[in-house]
């Protein structure tokens, strides 16, 4: 290589450089060990993937459902954790398709990528490699031990990017690659828009870690590390702030955050629930008590480390009590709430490893001793922690002991996919669906989308001590979205109650007027099963809706016209107004007409859509008469030009006696002056038997909004005056 007049090698080219630093990033791992600690996190993970969607995990998935059809965060659906949370189950959706245990797998994946990111900064804290990547297996195994229902959650995620974050300060410290506090900034920015609460730990951490690390050349001063560290935070705060405005979703998510920072944390507990979250400190102890193998070679570890004045000893003191801290902060005692203090608490072991290795090199017979029972002891109080947590849950399902109805409806979940096949069932793919509870995850397996940002309703109901300034709008908002674009199947949940739940969440809808209006208004209950009322929705055309709301779009009443009609053909008996009085219905006027009758109407159609709507089927006296039934046709004649529009066939038999609704689309008519005529013929056998057949409520309609007969829009009758 040529040399400089100085006597030194010249500057190696930036992509040069880059490469570099690569090569001896990559060289520096001991690969057959961290593919060894992953392989081993994965692998124990794997069979407890196959597990249902929980409450949250069921937010998470529906979010990414909508950021995969175009949606946008905070403007398109509400949740009260931020929006990596669902870029993360979007990534999953992709990778492993419509399947529940995507998370779950891609959550394990994270874990054991953070398991190495722990083994790089212990390494860096406790110089020994080999340990490190044990310390790194530990946090890997304390991670996946959580219960599969408190899994795949915001803290597993965050943490790969808090500590990678806090692992870039450190290298960052010992070299002249300013630039990665700046990256490192980013990352610990990345962390907390899993979840806005995780600033505390995180951010504790990171200011520690900054005043903490120990001067090495190149010498720079903390206000400058800290400005950079910042500097990387803010900036991707700025980039997605920018994303946010130029989407028009920036109002939103500043509200969003208002509402998260400001109100949230003083949203009220049900008395129930405050009875169990307002003892923080026997819940900790309790959580404590569980792992005390682990937290008492943690407490040590730090202890030594303290002791011993190492430079990280305060630096770990720190960011332990700040997880702490936040877990009280949330008045969550869950184990998932614990997660983001488990990398710490290995790291912490780590520590105290370290400081037994120091002590007992001189005795091989202290040092086997000091090994084999800390191992012992922490080996054990994981296992006895997975096998609670996880196999005495999951174990008998998993060998095939339990049929996979009964462990879901153990866990609680079964009433969810029965919900969501029995929707899916009975709907079209752009069809939506509005869950009134907390069972989210029925979205996601019906595949079906919400007409409203709130599937997650709990900031229309919950009660913050001051007041939410916003819930009012919120409702109204939500009302609106549900009237612009009515779901084909509304569920209210029953006795189910979350922390902020004082009364099931049936019973809250029923406690706002114009919520119980809409559904009293508009649909009609159609089943319960499980904590599940399903209301469905009624077409605007239906004969069921309030007459004022049917007039609004009827254009041509016929049977009001019916002496306007030219009788055809008549029959006997002869063609009449009656009621038919359907079982489980109260009676329709319908146009009675026996074949062969024939009645024509001449109308002038409006500009489209335009629609005939009718109800059809058999007198219920005439149910017991025998016969094949009746065949019901419509013709239309414009000009010379005759055409069939409709046939269909009513029998006698139990299944058929009950109303057939039918719309047919007058489109191709539209304009124009029309002669419609309705005929009535006997069945497929030419027996007359029994054939009293009644044309219900037959009306020519308009949908109330849109372009097509056949849609799901409805009279909103907020809008209609009254004198």
């Amino acid at each position: 290589m040529p040399v400089a007049n100085d006597g030194r090698r010249p500057a190696l080219p930036r992509s040069m450089l880059v490469l570099s630093h690569l090569t001896s990033f990559l060289n520096a791992i001991e690969w057959p060990l961290a593919v060894g600690v992953s392989a081993l996190i994965i692998l124990v993970a794997a069979p407890f993937w196959n597990v249902p969607l929980s409450r949250d995990q069921g937010v998470y998935a529906t979010c990414a459902d909508v950021l995969l059809r175009g949606g946008v965060p905070f403007r398109d659906c509400w949740d009260t954790k931020g929006p990596a949370m669902h870029v993360t189950y979007a990534v999953a959706r992709l990778i492993f398709g419509h399947r529940t245990y995507g998370p779950y797998a891609l959550n394990a994946i994270a874990i054991a990528a953070t398991s190495l990111v722990v083994a790089g900064l212990a390494y860096r804290l406790i110089g020994h490699r080999r340990w490190a990547y044990i310390t790194g297996l530990l946090y890997g195994l304390l991670a996946i031990i959580v219960r599969f229902d408190m899994n795949a959650q915001p803290e597993s995620f965050a943490n790969f990017f808090a500590l990678l974050g806090m692992l870039l300060i450190v290298l960052a410290s010992r070299s002249a690659r300013w630039w990665m506090y700046p990256i490192g900034g980013a990352a610990l920015a990345l962390a907390v828009a899993y979840k806005y609460a995780l600033i505390l730990p995180y951010g504790a951490a990171a200011l520690a870690l900054i005043a903490l690390l120990p001067h090495e050349p190149p010498y720079r001063p903390r206000w400058a590390i800290l400005t950079l560290t910042a500097a990387g935070a803010v900036g991707v705060g700025l980039l997605f702030a920018i994303y946010l405005l130029i989407i028009g979703a920036l109002d939103e998510g500043l509200t969003h955050l208002e509402f998260i920072f400001l109100y949230f944390p003083r949203a009220q507990l049900n008395p129930d629930e405050y009875a169990f979250r307002s003892r923080p400190v026997e819940q900790t102890l309790l959580y404590i008590a569980r792992l005390p193998a682990i937290w008492g070679a943690a407490f040590a570890g730090i202890g030594l480390a303290i002791h011993k004045r190492r430079w990280y000893g305060w630096w770990l003191a720190s960011a332990l009590f700040a997880g702490i801290a936040v877990v009280w902060g949330q008045q969550r005692f869950t184990p998932y709430h614990w997660t983001a203090s488990l990398p710490v608490l290995a790291l912490s072991m780590g520590a105290l490893a370290h400081e037994i290795r120091l002590r007992l090199e001189a005795s091989r017979f202290l040092h086997s001793v000091g090994w084999v029972t800390i191992g012992a002891a922490v080996v054990g109080n994981i296992a006895a922690f997975f096998y609670a947590d996880q196999w005495m849950i999951l174990g008998a399902y998993l060998t095939g002991r339990q049929e996979a109805e009964a462990f879901f409806e153990s866990q609680g979940v079964w009433d969810h996919m029965v919900a969501a096949d029995y929707i899916r069932a009975r709907t079209d793919p752009h069809d939506k669906i509005w869950v009134w509870g907390h069972h989210t995850s029925i979205y996601y397996l019906a595949e079906r989308e919400s007409p409203t940002r709130f599937i997650y309703n709990e900031p229309l109901l919950m009660h913050i001590r001051g007041g939410n300034p916003w819930q009012a709008e919120w409702r109204a908002e939500a009302l609106d979205a549900i009237y612009a674009d009515p779901p084909v199947y509304l569920l209210l949940t029953t006795f189910d109650r979350t922390f902020f739940d004082f009364q099931n969440p049936n019973d809250s809808w029923r406690d706002i007027p114009e919520y119980n209006n809409f559904t009293r208004t508009h649909y009609i209950k159609e089943w319960e099963f499980g904590r599940f009322q399903f209301f469905r929705l009624k077409p605007y055309w239906s004969r069921q809706n309030d007459p004022a709301l049917l007039d609004i779009i009827t254009d041509y009443d016929l049977i009001g016209r019916l002496n306007e009609a030219k009788r055809e053909s008549e029959s006997d008996p002869p063609i009449q107004i009656m009621d038919f009085s359907m079982p489980g219905e109260p009676a329709y006027p319908a146009i009675l007409m026996h074949p062969d009758a024939a009645l024509e109407y001449t109308v002038h159609l409006e500009e489209a859509p335009v629609c005939l709507r009718v109800d059809i089927g058999m007198l219920p006296d005439s149910w017991g008469w025998g016969g094949d039934g009746a065949t019901f046709r419509v013709e239309i004649t414009t000009g010379s030009r005759s055409s069939e529009v409709f046939r269909a066939t009513v029998s006698n038999a139990p299944e058929d006696q009950h109303w057939h609704p039918y719309l047919i689309d007058l489109r191709e008519y539209s304009g124009h002056t029309v002669t419609i005529t309705f005929m009535t013929t006997p069945g497929p056998s030419g027996d007359y038997t029994g054939d009293w057949a009644g044309w219900g409520l037959p009306r020519i309609v308009h949908p109330p909004a849109g372009d097509y007969c056949d849609t799901n829009q409805i009279v909103d009758e907020r809008a209609i005056s009254t004198p």
